[in-house]
């Protein structure tokens, strides 16, 4: 939802007597229960999602949700140099045809893992929005920076590991 109001396009297909509107593009990395909801909610939104994970047995759960999930084709390890440059090039591959790059990649008791370096944020579309909600243990996106707001190149760039505070009332609910 936060990438959405800072997109600067509308997010469903349109088809419209004045033209058609393709949609927004998302692109989820980390689908555990944060990247799961982000990929839910994008979809209802209209978006075409996209989603990666290390792990391929959430390929089901990305694609019930109507995410198309990007398999990564290495029988190594995700710890991995081959797994880690097979995923860069397909997360590459699809970053010039993002509108939302949402990531939530974390590995508990570590520092989040380096997904998106600055050089490829530069490949995305001027006006792209990128939510990394893994800002506070290093993040997954250089240049984010944790509970800030931040434009370069043309791409906004909002890091929030703590999306929770934003609706608190549900979070109490659930924390309960």
């Amino acid at each position: 939802i936060k990438a959405v109001n800072r997109l600067n396009k509308a997010v469903p297909l349109m088809m419209t007597a004045a033209g058609t509107i393709s949609p927004a593009r998302v692109l989820v990395l980390g689908a555990g229960v944060a990247g799961l909801q982000a990929i839910a909610t994008a979809k209802r939104l209209g978006a075409q999602v996209y989603a990666s994970d290390v792990r391929p047995q959430v390929k089901e759960q990305v694609e019930s949700l109507g995410g198309k999930f990007l398999d990564i084709a290495s029988e190594e390890k995700f710890e991995s140099a081959d797994y880690q440059k097979k995923q860069s090039e397909a997360i590459n591959a699809q970053l010039p045809k993002t509108d939302i790059l949402i990531t939530t990649a974390l590995i508990p008791g570590q520092e989040a893992p380096l997904l998106v370096s600055k050089e490829m944020l530069k490949s995305m579309p001027r006006g792209a929005v990128v939510v990394d909600m893994a800002s506070e243990s290093g993040g997954n996106v250089a240049g984010t920076k944790d509970m800030q707001e931040i434009s370069a190149d043309g791409i906004i760039l909002i890091g929030n590991s703590n999306l929770a505070t934003e609706i608190p009332a549900s979070a109490s609910a659930l924390f309960a």
